[in-house]
């Protein structure tokens, strides 16, 4: 009879936890904003689907790397910069500037990157946020 209830107590939890995953990325799909998380070293952890078709790219090309190196950033300079700003948002600091970013057939934008630090139940991380200043030309 423990083991039983052990089993179902199991079920729901999993049931629970995949509801609440699909919950959050309904949630962070549905946005008109980029977003994203990072751990405190930038390794990517989450994106919106918006970001992926920017970018022209999967899921799996860009999770559980280093942000910096997200092909959205075209020089050594900006992947240097937003690594820095990574590594102020780790140390709690919230940092903003514009940045052009490239996108999907050599489209390129203007954002306003905005990159805050988070307190996540694995240790402190960072989330951003793009918006655009200028929409996206060729």
């Amino acid at each position: 009879m423990l083991q039983k209830s052990k089993s179902e107590d199991i079920k729901k939890n999993c049931v629970a936890a995949r509801e609440n995953s699909e919950r959050r990325r309904a949630i962070f799909d549905q946005t008109f904003q980029f977003i994203g998380l990072t751990q405190a070293n930038g390794i990517l952890i989450e994106v919106d689907r918006i970001t992926l078709n920017f970018c022209g790219i999967t899921r799996e090309e860009v999770i559980d790397r280093p942000f910096w190196e997200a092909p959205l950033w075209q020089s050594k300079e900006t992947r240097a910069k937003l690594q820095q700003a990574i590594a102020s948002a780790a140390a709690g600091e919230t940092v903003r500037y514009e940045e052009d970013v490239l996108g999907a057939g050599d489209t390129i934008a203007t954002i306003n990157l905005s990159i805050k630090p988070i307190k996540a139940e694995g240790g402190l991380g960072s989330t951003f946020r793009f918006t655009w200043l200028k929409q996206p030309h060729d």
